[in-house]
């Protein structure tokens, strides 16, 4: 899964854009070493849509994206989920799984329960009524990544780091 697709499209230059798309273009390019596997852009609107900086812009990589579904059938409409806000339950329920994914992945036992998870999530959106679900991930991923680095720390640790992480996404 290739997530944040998109950041490519915020690259200033023209060069950097370019140097992005041929490394995801090699990805589709060489699929022997990609037996099993399928690739999904966790991403934006933009990077299927944006004619000047996104994937479009890049013939080859629209061409390898397009030929990557079955043949005939490619509609970027049909391929895109749009994830709409979350309400505050489903909030929770989210953090508790990837609290249980990041424990999995890095073979630790995270000290973190479902009220501490609560407490990124308003600390991640404050009052706003707008709840996009990608930035209590990277909150909530964030928060257990420094928790896993240093077991002494403890969350209230880290929630300044996670606030500023909510500061820089608006």
């Amino acid at each position: 899964m290739l997530d944040e697709a998109e950041a490519i499209t915020s690259l200033t230059t023209a060069n950097r854009r370019e140097e992005a798309n041929q490394t995801l273009k090699r990805l589709l390019d060489n699929p022997e070493q990609r037996t099993g596997w399928e690739v999904v852009f966790a991403t934006t609107r933009r990077f299927i849509d944006d004619p000047l900086r996104g994937a479009r812009s890049y013939p080859a990589l629209w061409e390898r994206i397009r030929e990557a579904g079955p043949p005939g059938a490619f509609n970027p409409r049909a391929t895109v989920l749009e994830l709409g806000p979350l309400a505050t339950s489903e909030l929770h329920e989210l953090g508790g799984h990837l609290r249980d994914m990041h424990a999995t992945a890095y073979d630790w036992l995270p000290q973190v329960s479902i009220g501490e998870i609560e407490t990124i999530g308003e600390v991640t959106y404050g009052d706003e009524v707008s709840r996009p679900p990608r930035r209590f991930v990277r909150a909530v991923i964030s928060a257990l990544d420094l928790l896993e680095a240093d077991p002494a720390r403890r969350l209230p640790d880290v929630l300044a780091a996670v606030e500023q992480l909510g500061r820089e996404d608006e």
